[in-house]
């Protein structure tokens, strides 16, 4: 049995958007955690610890948009380090949105290339743990 290597929070209202990324990070042996409100992504990053953040900018089932949750994120101690990578079509030009890509980690543009979201999770990897013999 292979234990996932990365726990990656996805944060987004969209659940065709939700249930893609899920199956490609299952293909990617990842550990998948949802939220699909910016409140309830405070709270399961909080908690969870994840090892990445996806995070959509447009969130409209909350007052608190995407833009909010990642300076919240970046706020809080508990999740200040955690990576966030953009999950979104608004940043296709990039210095339309200075303040989210001051504050992420990077992007990951809607839609998305298998290979790009392969490419982010390989630089997240862990290098394995060897034993001294």
């Amino acid at each position: 049995m292979t234990v996932p290597l990365l726990k990656v929070l996805v944060v987004d209202d969209d659940p065709s958007n939700v249930e893609l990324l899920r199956m490609r990070l299952q293909t990617l042996e990842c550990e998948t955690l949802v939220a699909r409100t910016p409140t309830e992504g405070l709270q399961v990053a909080s908690e969870a610890q994840p090892d990445l953040i996806l995070l959509d900018l447009r969130l409209g089932y909350d007052a608190l948009g995407g833009l909010d949750l990642l300076q919240q994120l970046r706020d809080a101690d508990g999740t200040s380090k955690i990576p966030v990578f953009i999950h979104s079509i608004f940043v296709a030009n990039r210095g339309d949105l200075p303040d989210a890509e001051a504050l992420s980690d990077g992007f990951l543009l809607k839609p998305f290339k298998f290979e790009d979201l392969k490419r982010i999770i390989a630089g997240f990897r862990r290098a394995p743990v060897t034993q001294a013999s």
